[in-house]
């Protein structure tokens, strides 16, 4: 019977090593589990805050190179707009100074028109 009895407290003392450890294993086996979790959530994370830094960059070079187009384009006008003026200004002048180049011719024929008679 002390023999059997040995036996089975030897039994019962493998079944609590072999629970404890298979528990032990758990714990350890969960804490990485949730470790591994957490790992995930910062990279997912990561990748959500460069996503969104990069459509806010993407956002910002698409306002800025707008901008200088605009701008551009303004300072095009404007310069475009002087080149207008200064032509038209220059017309002006040529078309004054032909109706004073005209006027004087017929002055001098009428002039050369009645030195004649």
């Amino acid at each position: 019977n002390r023999h059997k009895d040995s036996m089975y407290n030897i039994e019962q003392l493998i079944v609590k090593e072999t629970e404890k450890t298979e528990m032990e294993w758990n714990r350890i086996d969960n804490e990485r589990r949730k470790i591994y979790a957490q790992e995930e959530k910062i990279l997912l994370r990561s990748v959500k805050d460069r996503d969104t830094q990069s459509s806010l960059d993407i956002g910002r070079i698409e306002t800025n190179t707008w901008e200088e187009i605009v701008w551009g384009e303004k300072e095009w006008r404007s310069r475009a707009l002087g080149w207008l003026n200064i032509a038209v200004r220059k017309v002006e002048e040529k078309a004054e100074e032909d109706r004073r180049n005209e006027k004087k011719n017929e002055e001098r024929k009428h002039r050369q028109k009645r030195f004649k008679e």
